[in-house]
């Protein structure tokens, strides 16, 4: 009987599930990317992934630790929530879901946009920018880059035009 218990533990203790690389040891296999649809933004470097609905507005949908394989999204909200002149303005964002305890994808496409909002008017990717000078202050990370390499996401949101009260505004995310 010893020997059974003993192979079985050593069978489950093989099959436990090999670990990811880790990331700070071995960058190598963690990529950024992104995907575009007509309907879908998708951000992801390996640990983690973005998605945002472009359509009706841009609004984030899910928020995936790909380490742990859960999601880190149980509700869908405006990117930002700005005051201008005493008035809080949403940025994006989607209306209409049932149950802000989760969401299921079946409820995405019944969503609607705010209308008070600032609305999704442009997506610009590319590389990240330096937006300041920066010189490396510690040895530990000798061969550190500036700017960071991987990929850069501008969502640019905007009033419409219908609305009078502040027409010009608009909030890059």
């Amino acid at each position: 009987m010893r020997p059974a218990i003993a192979s079985m533990l050593v069978v489950v203790a093989s099959g436990a599930g090999a670990s990811p690389p880790d990331f700070l040891i071995d960058p190598t296999p963690y990529e950024a990317e992104v995907r575009r649809t007509d309907r879908e933004l998708v951000l992801e470097n390996g640990l983690v992934r973005r998605t945002w609905r472009l359509e009706p507005d841009g609004a984030c949908i899910a928020y995936d630790d790909l380490v742990s394989d859960r999601s880190l999204l149980r509700s869908v909200r405006p990117e930002a929530r700005i005051t201008i002149d005493g008035t809080p303005i949403d940025v994006g964002g989607l209306l209409g879901q049932p149950n802000h305890a989760f969401l299921t994808p079946d409820w995405l496409d019944d969503m609607t946009a705010n209308p008070e909002a600032m609305h999704l008017v442009q997506i610009v990717v590319g590389e990240p920018v330096a937006r300041f000078a920066w010189n490396r202050r510690r040895h530990a990370a000798p061969d550190a880059t500036w700017p960071p390499k991987g990929v850069a996401v501008r969502m640019d949101y905007a009033r419409s035009d219908h609305d009078d009260s502040h027409a010009a505004s608009s909030v890059t995310v």
